[in-house]
């Protein structure tokens, strides 16, 4: 899983100048910042999304009021960033040479690297009813499944079961697979003659 902060520009300034050209403002910068845990409950539902949270930096670079500006959607989230950013210290914005109270945005993005478990359980249970059906393709890729623990712990038994019923119906991808696992003796014995046989009667399509 993933989750990052990204600027946006200043919502407000709570220090104004009077004059007609007023001084130059520098940006309040990270200092430190823990980064927001993950609520477990929103985890398990597989919730994302990103939060706009607006904050009042002080002089001092803590966070005086953080406050959600635009949700996720999910108020787990929405709550969990509003405590994370109140914790960060900032380098206070600077005008004139002293440091300066300034509202700022900040969006924090949630995000979960790769396919969810619920897309992994769903191409699982697709893939072995299809298998157990006697569909070659599906008992290839189901094969590929326990190969590659895709979602399952990896059971080489399981998928050489699998890409031998495949092979026997003539898939070529299957073939040259199984072909592999005994050249390197991957959960078979090594046979090189088993292999070439296999590799062979996939080009005698």
């Amino acid at each position: 899983m993933k989750s990052y902060l990204a600027a946006l520009p200043l919502l407000a300034l709570c220090v104004t100048a009077t004059a007609a050209e007023p001084p130059a403002k520098t940006a309040p910068k990270f200092s430190s910042c823990t980064k927001p845990a993950w609520p477990k409950e929103a985890l398990r539902r597989e919730y994302q999304g990103t939060v706009t949270v607006a904050m009042l930096i002080g002089v001092d670079g803590t966070v005086r009021e953080a406050r959600i500006e635009k949700s996720s959607g999910h108020e787990m989230l929405d709550l969990a960033t509003q405590e994370g950013m109140a914790r960060c210290i900032f380098k206070p914005a600077m005008q004139n040479g002293q440091p300066v109270e300034t509202w700022i945005k900040m969006q924090y993005v949630w995000t979960l690297d790769g396919p969810s478990a619920a897309a992994t359980a769903a191409n699982l249970a697709t893939a072995r009813a299809g298998a157990e059906r006697g569909d070659p393709e599906a008992q290839f890729k189901l094969a590929l499944i326990y190969l590659n623990s895709q979602g399952v712990t990896q059971d080489l038994a399981e998928a050489r079961k699998w890409l031998h019923k495949a092979a026997s119906q003539n898939h070529a991808a299957a073939q040259l697979a199984l072909a592999r696992l005994y050249d390197n003796g991957q959960g078979v014995e090594k046979d090189a003659d088993k292999a070439r046989q296999l590799r062979e009667q996939s080009i005698r399509k």
